[in-house]
């Protein structure tokens, strides 16, 4: 999956505003050239550096082993100990290594590669004494959550509005009232059946002289 570089960069903004643009471009392009190579969403590792370094390259954790955008401890990759910048531009043998430490080994250990097992292991949350590999905890939480919000922000689901449908009128359907019939009209010059009309006799028929109408 591969996004849109304006979109990464504004995603990278949210945690440093003041960014360079060529800058953060730059960092936008590797991250779709990593989301091809390993499958993976760009604006996740978008969250994942927000939380590691703020888009702070020259970051270093307070116990000086993590380092650069992603407080990687690359030291303890056999393929990065010489590199000179493992995080920002390692050799593609370190990448590699990196690329195996995050997916393939949690495919290894528990069958999953999926996103919130190797993110788990990137935040360190393997345990070897216990034999617990790949278990998300709630600094991957934290991190889905974001990927999450970022997805929305830039990426909003259409909402689809139900359309009338043709020759019906609305709120027809179940529950409407049912229509009344209009009131039955007589037929033309006749009165209504069962009544005959005021004042008149028989049709055809006079009324006998000298004889009252009953």
């Amino acid at each position: 999956m591969l996004r849109p570089l304006a979109i990464l960069l504004a995603a990278m903004q949210l945690s440093r505003p003041e960014i360079p643009k060529a800058e953060g471009l730059k960092y936008a392009e590797a991250l779709n050239h990593l989301a091809r190579e390993s499958r993976i969403d760009p604006l996740l590792a978008v969250a994942i550096v927000h939380f590691e370094s703020r888009w702070y390259p020259n970051r270093v954790s307070e116990d000086g082993e993590d380092y650069g955008l992603g407080q990687v401890r690359a030291r303890y990759l056999a393929a990065c100990r010489d590199e000179e910048d493992p995080v920002l531009a390692p050799g593609e043998s370190c990448a590699a290594a990196k690329a195996t430490l995050l997916k393939a080994f949690c495919k290894e250990k528990i069958g999953s590669d999926g996103d919130p097992h190797w993110l788990a292991g990137y935040q360190g949350y393997n345990l070897p004494e216990r034999q617990q590999w790949c278990k998300p905890g709630e600094k991957t939480q934290q991190v889905l959550e974001y990927h999450a919000s970022l997805v929305e922000r830039f990426f909003p689901k259409k909402k689809v509005v139900a359309k009338a449908t043709p020759g019906k009128a609305r709120g027809a359907g179940k529950g409407a009232p049912p229509a009344k019939e209009p009131a039955a009209k007589g037929a033309p010059g006749k009165a209504p059946a069962g009544k005959e009309p005021a004042g008149k006799g028989t049709p055809g028929k006079t009324t006998a002289p000298g004889k009252r109408a009953r």
